[in-house]
């Protein structure tokens, strides 16, 4: 049998894979000792450690107990989720090397990365069976491998390296199943058997992957495999220190000083950031020490997840993504969610209050080897700060209270030397959301897939500034041309992200797109004012007129909006409203929900999926113009919004009917100077009651001089009484930090 399985390999043609592995499960090395659960190196967690955080998930989280039996019985009842279809059942007889889309590979490899594997190890463990199907699902997967070396088993080191933790995990798990020792014995030489056969692989590949995400996760893999399976190497000392300088090279390059991921995709940097994580927690179980360097990543790392990404609110996802997780270790099979904020405050030591059911917190859970849920005897935790800023991922984000909403800018790519494959043409665009939910979200992924000429049309659109919420010329895209699948050069234009300015009151940032596009010379900017809402700009240069700019919304597919309508809503709440108020240069088109023709009004809540959202625009004209975004509880909608260019700065002003808000932001360290004030500083927001002063708030060093009717004063927030004079006792200034002064006058 042995020299027919030979002679057929000889005849068969090559694998699907660019390694040209061939497994051999028959001669692997798993083979040559008894099974063994793990090898040397210490894991996440003990056996007896495990055992009790078992026995602390049945007593105080059935929720996930349930979860995780839904999970199971749904995948082996009525098929396993394959992105946005459903294939067969999970049992002995499942088709792992069918070819089910030929237009698109991701969906052959996703049932390689076995992520249901340790799910179905922890219904075992709870009591729930399943070890059967588990077993019977290994031994099918390992015969069809071994008939038919074109499957996606073998595709690329990405997909090995998810199969590879998952499995692990799968063993671990196992160790505190209740199933009789014989079958538990069965299941662990399967799985070592596979195990073996991915360390092999990672032996001969390693250190040969993309230049990406792909090689990063390709030396942890390296890493991880080798610390816990030295057995099932020939040199497994030798090749976890190659891995490690590798990987610790791939750290620095593909996380950014400010913890983002240079791919300029949220699921990119989550999966490479669980891969630091996971190794500072292996890394401290094993004896070992990082390099100061790392550690300074992973901290960023963890805090950009926490902070930026995951919320509080609800997720930011950006760029590209599969929803195909590094450690499947809950049933969400996706994002990590608040189970980032559970790491910060583990890790990094960050005062968040935890509780026991928020999505991802399972995941964090498993990984830190069980924690307490309770919050932390700590002192009230400081306010969340009204701006938050990453320069290297091109984010600013705006918060409005720690339970309200939140508005993201995102300014774009500087000046990078990387060609961020999985980016999408956000640049310049704002995404909102309150406390739980999107209202103006990422338009998310789809697909991949330029060819054929079907799936190119919605991987441009998914991809393009049609679908997001930046600005767009008409006919025209920054994104560089395509080479297969993904960007072939670096884009023609970049953008210049302007210093922000960080008030504890009111903030602003802006951005400009630089280089030789049409989109060259666009400036677009926001500034937060808490109780008002959220002002968003544009300066349109001549040289864009012919190409018509527009600036569209596109919102959740559950919002409510019409063609006339100043605000949109959710309709399970009457006071769910978000007020849109634009300047008179901002033309209002026809809202598009679900349009094809052309393809426009739709949003991807997962890799595979899409759905019709409704999309506005707004045609734009040459100069300034703005929007003012307000949630409905911040006070009755403004009535008129006005913008002014002057010299050096700009002048927004908002109509609040009794009330006017005058906000002037100065650019290039230019004076600010007109008819009511002149200006050294950065931002100031005037307020207005019944046409006379009421407040004055400014951010920033440097001299003020107001002037309105009989009264007068200057301000300089340098000096140690912030340097009020006024011709009367009508004024009152309060120092807020060393550049922020607020004044009040009374009636």
């Amino acid at each position: 049998m042995g020299l027919l399985r030979d002679i057929c390999r000889k005849l068969a043609p090559g694998p699907a894979n660019e390694a040209g592995f061939r497994p051999d499960f028959e001669r692997s090395r798993a083979n040559e000792a008894p099974p063994c659960t793990l090898g040397n190196g210490e894991f996440f967690e003990s056996e007896s450690q495990l055992r009790a955080n078992v026995a602390e998930v049945l007593a105080k989280h059935p929720a996930w107990v349930a979860r995780n039996r839904d999970y199971v019985e749904q995948r082996c009842r009525d098929g396993l989720p394959v992105y946005d279809q459903v294939w067969a059942p999970l049992d002995g007889n499942f088709d792992w090397c069918g070819q089910r889309d030929q237009n698109d590979i991701l969906y052959e490899c996703r049932p390689h990365r076995f992520a249901f594997a340790p799910k179905l190890a922890l219904a075992s463990v709870y009591g729930q069976g399943e070890l059967e199907i588990l077993q019977g699902v290994l031994a099918g997967w390992i015969e069809a491998v071994d008939n038919n070396e074109d499957c996606a088993a073998y595709f690329s080191s990405l997909v090995v390296a998810q199969r590879l933790v998952a499995l692990s995990w799968t063993l671990h798990f196992l160790q505190a199943s209740p199933e009789p020792e014989a079958r538990r014995r069965q299941v662990t030489t399967l799985l070592n058997r596979i195990i073996a056969e991915d360390c092999r692989y990672l032996e001969q590949v390693t250190g040969t992957a993309y230049p990406n995400n792909h090689l990063l996760l390709e030396y942890f893999a390296g890493w991880y495999a080798s610390l816990l399976f030295p057995t099932f190497f020939q040199g497994a000392e030798a090749f976890r220190r190659r891995c490690r300088e590798g990987l610790d090279q791939q750290i620095v390059r593909q996380i950014c000083a400010d913890g983002s991921g240079f791919e300029q995709a949220s699921h990119y940097s989550e999966m490479a950031t669980e891969a630091v994580v996971a190794y500072s927690l292996l890394a401290a179980r094993n004896g070992l020490r990082l390099a100061p360097e790392i550690s300074e990543r992973l901290r960023a790392a963890i805090d950009f997840q926490a902070a930026a990404i995951a919320g509080p609110g609800a997720s930011l996802h950006l760029g590209n993504a599969t929803e195909d997780p590094l450690f499947p270790l809950d049933p969400g099979d996706s994002w990590m969610g608040a189970g980032w904020q559970l790491l910060a405050r583990e890790l990094l030591g960050e005062p968040v209050t935890v509780t026991g059911e928020a999505t991802g917190l399972e995941r964090a859970f498993w990984l830190l080897g069980g924690y307490e849920f309770e919050t932390q005897s700590v002192d009230a935790p400081e306010p969340l700060p009204h701006l938050r800023h990453w320069p290297d991922a091109g984010l600013t984000l705006f918060r409005h209270g720690p339970a309200g909403g939140q508005l993201v800018f995102r300014s774009g790519p500087g000046h990078s030397p990387y060609v961020p494959g999985h980016m999408h043409f956000d640049w310049l665009g704002i995404y909102l959301t309150d406390a739980t939910r999107a209202w103006i979200p990422d338009a998310g992924t789809y697909t991949y897939r330029a060819k054929p000429a079907a799936s190119g049309i919605w991987k441009q659109y998914f991809v393009g500034a049609a679908a997001h919420n930046g600005i767009v010329l008409h006919g025209e895209e920054n994104l560089p041309t395509q080479r297969g699948d993904f960007p072939a050069s670096l884009p023609e234009c970049r953008v210049a992200t302007h210093k922000p300015v960080a008030g504890a009151r009111v903030a602003a940032i802006s951005a400009t797109i630089e280089g030789s596009s049409p989109y060259a010379g666009i400036e677009r900017g926001v500034i937060s004012i808490p109780g008002a809402g959220w002002l968003v700009w544009q300066d349109i240069p001549e040289t864009a007129s012919g190409k018509l700019p527009g600036a569209p919304l596109q919102f959740a597919p559950d919002i409510e909006c019409g063609n006339g309508a100043a605000s949109v809503r959710r309709p399970d709440g009457d006071s769910d409203h978000l007020d849109i108020l634009v300047s008179d240069n901002m033309q209002r088109l026809t809202t598009q929900k679900g349009s094809t023709a052309p393809v426009a009004g739709w949003v991807s809540p997962a890799y595979g999926r899409k759905t019709p959202a409704p999309r506005m625009q707004w045609r734009l004209a040459p100069g300034l113009s703005a929007m003012l975004l307000a949630f409905r509880d911040q006070g009755q909608p403004a009535q008129a919004l006005k913008c002014v260019s002057g010299e050096g700065f700009l002048h927004f002003v908002v109509d609040r009917g009794p009330h006017e808000l005058h906000l002037y932001l100065g650019r290039d360290g230019n004076t600010m100077a007109d008819d009511m004030l002149e200006s050294e500083a950065r931002l100031i927001m005037l307020e207005k009651r019944g046409g006379s002063l009421h407040r004055l708030l400014q951010v920033g060093a440097g001299q003020s001089e107001f002037h309105d009717g009989d009264l007068a004063f200057t301000l300089d927030p340098g000096k140690e009484t912030a340097g009020l004079s006024a011709k009367d006792s009508r004024c009152r200034a309060t120092r807020i930090n060393a550049q922020e002064v607020e004044v009040f006058v009374n009636a």
